[in-house]
């Protein structure tokens, strides 16, 4: 719960953006949370941990890694960003 919590802050502090979606999915002991959003987005290749840094994704991070999960983030200016944590049972 505490990472949709941090990535909808992001979202709303950053993203510019008109809709979010988020499907969870459970298959094979093993959980999905996608957040996606129509915002803005940025470069994510181009700066990389720089920017998880800057804006709230560190945190997002760090929660996903106390639960054993990983985070995945992908964006695009004008495309918006997805971040993908999936956690095992």
């Amino acid at each position: 719960m505490r990472i949709v919590q941090e990535a909808l802050d992001n979202v709303a502090a950053h993203a510019q953006a008109r809709t979010v979606r988020m499907p969870l999915d459970v298959a094979e002991g093993k959980t999905l949370l996608t957040i996606r959003d129509d915002g803005i987005g940025f470069d994510a290749a181009a700066e990389g941990e720089k920017r998880h840094a800057k804006g709230g994704l560190v945190r997002v991070r760090e929660i996903a890694e106390a639960a054993r999960g990983t985070l995945r983030v992908q964006s695009r200016p004008r495309y918006g960003t997805a971040i993908a944590v999936q956690v095992s049972a």
